[in-house]
This record gives C-alpha cells, sequence and structure tokens, in this order.
C-alpha cells in the first residue's frame, strides 16, 4: 500500500509516493499528452467561470464588464489551473498508483493578498500537503503521520544575480541616468506620449535613446495596496455554488469518472477553494484599487498602451481599467517560446487574452485558440536582443580558452506554478532530465571535452543537487 506525500526533497521512504517526482524518487508523472488535453479542458472551463465571476462582479460593483473579466482572468486561471491539476494527479495516484494513504504535516492556507502571492504559495511542500488533505475526502483516503522531516529550498536565503540585462559599463550607467531623469521629470504633462507600463527587458534600451522624454510616459502604477481584512460573509453571499456548476466542469469531471456523488463533492470544494483563494486586493480591496487604477490614466490623451510584462496586481488594474475607457493594449515579447510553443499555457491564458496588437520578434502566427479573438501582429526585432552586440564587441575570439563549451542547463521548478503547460521545466521530466544531463556529462568527459557549467538559478541546483 502506498503512501502519498508532498515531499521534494530527502530520502526515499519505502511505500512513500510523491504527488511530484524528483530526480531520485517516485511521485505521480503527467504525460505530454495528459497535460495537452487538460490544458484544452481548462481553456472551457476558464471561460464559463470567468464569464459567471466577471458579470456578477460588474452587477455588485460600478465597474464595466470588461474591466472585471480582466481582473476574474487573472485571478481564476492560477486558482482553477492549481486545483483541477492537483486533483488529477491525486487521481492518477490512486487509480494508477495504487495509493491509498497520505502523509501529511499540519498546514493551514491563509487567503492571499494578492494573486502573486497565491503562485508563491502553491509552490511550496506546506500548500502541497494542505492541497492533498483538502481533496482526501473525494476517494476517502486515510491519513498516516508524516514519515520524515525533510530539508526545502529557503527562496528567502537565496541572492541571485542575473548578468543577462547588462549591457556593457558605460551604457548601463548612461541608461541608469536617463530613466533617474525620466522618473524625476514625472509630473510634467504627457503632451500626447504613450502610456507603458513597462518594456521588460527592453526598458534599459528605451532610457538609453531617451524614448521616456520624446514619445513614451510611465505609468504612475506605485500605489499603495492597503490592508484589508478578509471577510468571510461577503465572500460566502458572492461565491456560490450555481457559478462552478458548469457543461464543462461536468463534462470534464464525467470524463475523468468521477462518480456523480463524487462530482457534487468536487463542486463543493471547488467553490470553497475559490472563495478562500481569491486575493484579497481583487475582493474586499477592489473598489479602491479599481479608483486608482482608473486615476493612472486619466492624464493620457492617447489610447495606446505599451506592456511587456503585466501580470503584477496593479498592472492587472490598470490594463482592466484601461479595457474599460477603450484603450487599445498593444504587447510586446518579451523571451522565447513565443510564436512555436504549443502548449505555452501562462502566455495563452494570461497574456494574449488582455491585449489588441502584440509587437512580435520576427513570426506572425497566432495559435489557435479559445482565450484568442482578434489579435493583430507586427514584426519588430528586439531591442533587448540587439543591444547584445554591444556587450560581445570588445570579446576577442580565437586563442586559448579554459572550456571548450559553456554549457547553460535549463531551469526546473518546485512543484507546479499554474497555469503549466507542457514545457519542459516541469518536474514531471526531471528524472529524464537528470538522466540526459549525466549522459552528456560522461560523453564529453570520455571525449575530454571541457565543459563550464552555469545553472539556471539556485532552486534549480536544489532540486537537481544528486545530478
Amino acid at each position: 500500500m502506498k503512501i502519498l506525500t508532498a515531499d521534494t526533497g530527502g530520502k526515499q521512504v519505502p511505500n512513500e509516493f510523491g504527488l511530484f517526482p524528483t530526480e531520485s524518487k517516485g511521485g505521480v508523472i503527467l504525460e505530454k499528452k495528459e497535460i495537452l488535453e487538460l490544458s484544452e479542458a481548462l481553456s472551457y472551463i476558464y471561460a464559463e467561470i470567468i464569464e459567471n465571476v466577471s458579470l456578477k462582479f460588474s452587477k455588485e460593483h460600478p465597474i464595466h464588464q470588461d474591466a472585471t473579466k480582466v481582473i476574474c482572468r487573472r485571478a481564476l486561471v492560477p486558482i482553477l489551473h492549481c486545483f483541477f491539476e492537483r486533483l488529477i494527479r491525486i487521481n492518477k495516484a490512486i487509480n494508477f498508483c495504487a495509493v491509498k494513504k497520505f502523509s501529511n504535516k499540519k498546514s493551514l492556507f491563509l487567503t492571499p493578498n494578492t494573486i502573486e502571492d497565491f503562485e508563491t504559495q502553491i509552490t511550496t511542500e506546506k500548500f502541497n500537503d494542505f492541497v492533498i488533505l483538502y481533496l482526501s475526502s473525494i476517494w476517502k483516503l486515510e491519513k498516516t503521520k508524516k514519515n520524515e522531516l525533510t530539508k526545502n529550498i529557503d527562496t528567502k536565503k537565496i541572492k541571485f544575480k542575473n548578468h543577462l540585462f547588462l549591457i556593457s559599463n558605460h551604457l548601463r550607467f548612461i541608461s541608469k541616468l536617463m530613466y533617474i531623469l525620466s522618473r524625476l521629470i514625472k509630473w510634467i504633462p504627457t503632451f500626447g506620449r504613450f502610456p507603458v507600463l513597462n518594456f521588460a527587458n527592453a526598458e534599459r534600451c528605451f532610457d538609453l535613446r531617451g524614448f521616456y522624454f520624446k514619445h513614451f510616459k510611465r505609468i504612475d502604477n506605485k500605489w499603495q495596496l492597503n490592508q484589508t481584512n478578509f471577510n468571510e460573509s461577503q465572500r460566502k453571499s458572492f461565491f456560490n455554488i450555481d457559478l462552478v456548476k458548469t457543461k464543462s466542469v461536468l463534462k470534464f469531471l464525467k470524463d475523468v469518472n468521477f462518480s456523480p456523488k463524487q462530482i457534487d463533492l468536487i463542486s463543493e470544494l471547488l467553490i470553497k477553494f475559490i472563495a478562500n483563494s481569491f486575493p484579497l486586493q481583487f475582493m474586499e480591496n477592489l473598489n479602491n484599487n479599481y479608483a486608482k487604477s482608473q486615476k493612472s490614466l486619466i492624464s493620457f490623451s492617447s489610447k495606446y498602451l505599451f506592456a511587456a510584462s503585466f501580470t503584477d496586481t496593479r498592472s492587472i488594474l490598470i490594463i482592466a481599467a484601461a479595457k474599460a475607457n477603450k484603450f487599445n493594449i498593444i504587447g510586446i515579447q518579451h523571451g522565447g517560446h513565443y510564436g512555436y510553443l504549443k502548449d505555452h499555457s501562462g502566455i495563452l491564458e494570461n497574456e494574449y487574452p488582455y491585449i489588441d496588437q502584440f509587437l512580435t520578434w520576427g513570426w506572425k502566427k497566432l495559435p489557435s485558440h479559445l482565450a484568442l479573438k482578434s489579435i493583430d501582429t507586427t514584426i519588430l526585432p528586439s531591442p533587448w536582443l540587439s543591444e547584445r552586440r554591444e556587450f560581445f564587441k570588445d570579446i576577442k575570439v580565437g586563442g586559448d580558452k579554459l572550456f571548450d563549451v559553456i554549457w547553460m542547463p535549463q531551469m526546473m521548478k518546485l512543484h507546479s506554478s499554474s497555469p503549466r503547460g507542457s514545457s519542459s521545466i516541469r518536474l514531471d521530466v526531471i528524472q529524464e532530465f537528470s538522466e540526459d544531463m549525466i549522459n552528456f556529462a560522461s560523453l564529453a568527459s570520455k571525449e575530454k571535452i571541457k565543459i563550464y557549467c552555469k545553472p539556471y538559478n539556485y532552486e534549480t541546483t536544489f532540486l537537481m543537487k544528486k545530478t
């Protein structure tokens, strides 16, 4: 009889089976096909529940549904994905891996202040312990004591510097100076300049060339997110089970072969999970935050808003206010995997749906997806990649070198973030990834190829420490 656990560290314990695998311990593995099917099913679930909840918000608050849809999508996509992904993992552990019990530490889940807090919580062992306990009644799992104490990564103690965005010392100084100057004169009227949330990794490029003096003005999104208390009666009244008993939810649960009794219980657990997970800043403090986001856009005459990375709470509220005020949202590519990765869920579900036009690094075709309506694409070379020549211009090529290969393996993430598509940074492939790394290093050593290996970050090093 196997015992389900959320541990991601420590030694292999007899009969213990993980909610997630590690490099040396067995666990539930969702294959790529399963994840693609889950992502497709969840797209319909997101759409129906977002429509229901956003409509109710717009009726109970003086906020247009164009705005509440943006806010609800940002909150509900990670919440729903987390619930259903963990549900499928536990169900697979029971049906295919003979799990009958679960080990559990005393755990408590607190309502997050922001959606970013929720996304941080769900990657911790403590949260996943809670989820196993929370959902265990669906299968009537027996609880047993935790087998061992395990040492997990403490991200608060880790200081990590990313040098990818550095150019050269003198250009870095100039761009920083231009940034400071643009912030000092932020009180100057917009004079028709375009509102900008951020350009992500291209910020320094635009600062360096004075774009924030001539063409762009940063939106003030630094307001204080006031502390607010959890309002149990408000949430109990607002989040009723009819919001989640949709056709897509019922179809999904039937397709996974849950019984009618289990489906009723899952529906009750789902709405309770949403009610407890919905961020305070999007619920109790919604009206106050939305008023501030509206105020941040008042000075702009241009109705074209530029944004690269905008998933934080304040930026989403500004996007919501902009949508309600008929702004055109222009998104900007700020990393890889765009344009070719089939199931880039974080982008498909929580970036593309908010924008009207997208500036790409060279590709034109957007994927066919339920959340995408009419988005125009425009090709524009990456400012960040274009600046790389400044970084390498003084490098002399040739001559003696200490290493033959600079090896920068991909990252590996602790537990599952939400939403998580079928990309290769998920824990499901950690053992395969470990085997590939060992094989590559062994072959290189055999051929006397000198390698300099730079892990992606400390979290990856922690998860792959035996490798």
